[in-house]
């Protein structure tokens, strides 16, 4: 079975993805919850307000934050059950039918893939694999070894390295409105 990490990264202007963004984040992972694909959903954030406590426990998911920023996807990693892992910026809502992708991965034994953006400036478009990286599946495993150099960012590129095969996902991600 697979785990969800949702993290709410801060911004440049240090303002936190909009609690409603992280509703719909965790309303589009319902059907893998369903599905049985998905176990458990663990939310990350760098500064939790009330609002955010109030939606993680309505959710039913664990709710980390950190004093110190640094080991705030250790503590993160820890509280994850399954052996392999989603890892999703809170903000990014899956297209419809991303449950089967990730549950074929894990039956094609394919312990790692990527999940883009949907492509949104021309260039992205002509060129999709230049959109940004928003979902990444990777074993518990590869998170835990690599837990110490995880930083928190605005971007998943810390995460894309443990990526070991070079599988994109069909289904794209679109930024919550």
């Amino acid at each position: 079975m697979l785990s969800a990490l949702v993290y709410c990264p801060a911004t440049h202007d240090h303002k936190q993805v909009t609690c409603e963004a992280i509703v719909r984040t965790l309303g589009a992972l319902v059907p893998a919850i369903v599905e049985g694909i998905l176990r458990d959903v663990v939310i990350v954030a760098v500064k939790i307000d009330s609002d955010l406590q109030h939606i993680a426990d309505h959710a039913g998911c664990a709710l980390i934050d950190a004093n110190a920023p640094d080991h705030l996807f250790q503590q993160g990693i820890k509280a994850i059950r399954g052996r392999h892992v989603f890892v999703l910026r809170a903000g990014l809502i899956p297209e419809s039918g991303f449950a089967d992708e990730l549950a074929d991965c894990l039956v094609d034994r394919m312990a790692s893939a990527l999940m883009r953006e949907q492509p949104q400036s021309l260039i992205e478009r002509l060129l999709p694999n230049l959109a940004p990286v928003g979902g990444v599946l990777v074993s518990k495993e590869a998170l835990l070894s690599q837990a110490s150099m995880l930083k928190t960012g605005t971007s998943l590129a810390p995460f894309t390295r443990l990526v070991n095969s070079k599988k994109v996902l069909r289904s794209r991600l679109r930024r919550a409105q």
